[in-house]
């Protein structure tokens, strides 16, 4: 059994689940990170993003639709956006004439919290890519991809990287009042979580991260050379780890890990 990354990012700030797991081996698509967990000891495998191997499927291989598949930011149990609906509606309808139409993708938390119910007021189509750890999340997500010419949100995260991967053009709306507050354990919003600062503690990175950003906020026509090469760095394009060495490594860690993993199993089965 292991651990590994669970969105696309580039920070490299070290959390608790990531050190202390105590499973075989820490998996990750970010280079910069295996390093950082290796110098503390941590067994850490640099792999590429499984969504890659949809290549083997020539499902992630699509001509450019059309109009804008605009993300919604999406609220955990930790932190939420606070959004100004109509100011975002405003700004979209002000994007040149090539980001038309636009369509919103909500994620299925936002779904189950009845975010949508209030997002269906500002007049634009709907969408979501479903639930995560849903099988088919990828294939829905890259199809989602395919009908559409650009992307934009005003955050960064897993689908920022993806897309531009996919060759679509990712622009960062700049709201102005958009902020992200912690939510206290009633789900309501507390004070404003300052996520550059927590995410990239290091000077150094942040303003790598800020200049990212800004790059986002361009409207470009294509996705530049640098930002493709961003992303694809994010995603693990220069790992060295064969698939055929990582499952080996996968199960040699299952079987000595069995007990634990049958256990698991019957935990989240069981009742089914």
């Amino acid at each position: 059994m292991f651990s590994s990354d669970h969105g696309i990012n580039s920070l490299v700030v070290l959390r608790e689940n990531e050190v202390s797991h105590g499973l075989a081996f820490y998996a990750s698509w970010n280079q910069r990170k295996v390093k950082k967990l290796r110098s503390v000891g941590v067994s850490a495998i640099h792999v590429q993003h499984p969504w890659l191997e949809l290549d083997r499927a020539n499902l992630r291989s699509f001509a450019r639709g059309s109009g804008t598949l605009v993300f919604w930011p999406k609220r955990n149990p930790l932190v939420a956006p606070a959004v100004d609906a109509d100011a975002f509606s405003e700004q979209l309808l002000a994007l040149p004439e090539r980001y038309h139409p636009f369509t919103i993708c909500v994620s299925s938390h936002d779904i189950r919290e009845g975010l949508h119910l209030d997002l269906r007021r500002l007049g634009f189509p709907l969408t979501t890519a479903g639930d995560l750890l849903d099988q088919r999340f990828a294939i829905r997500f890259y199809g989602l991809l395919s009908q559409f010419a650009y992307t934009a949100g005003l955050d960064v995260s897993a689908h920022v990287y993806a897309s531009l991967d996919a060759g679509l053009p990712y622009l960062l709306l700049d709201l102005k009042g958009f902020q992200w507050h912690r939510r206290a354990f009633t789900g309501e919003s507390t004070e404003i979580f300052d996520e550059l600062s927590v995410d990239f503690p290091d000077p150094v990175d942040r303003r790598n991260q800020e200049e990212f950003r800004n790059d986002l906020r361009i409207q470009w026509l294509d996705v530049p050379p640098h930002l493709m090469s961003e992303a694809r760095r994010q995603l693990g394009y220069d790992s060295n780890e064969s698939r055929l060495r990582f499952s080996m490594r996968v199960w040699i860690a299952f079987f000595k890990h069995l007990p634990s993993a049958i256990r698991l199993y019957f935990k989240v089965f069981g009742n089914r």
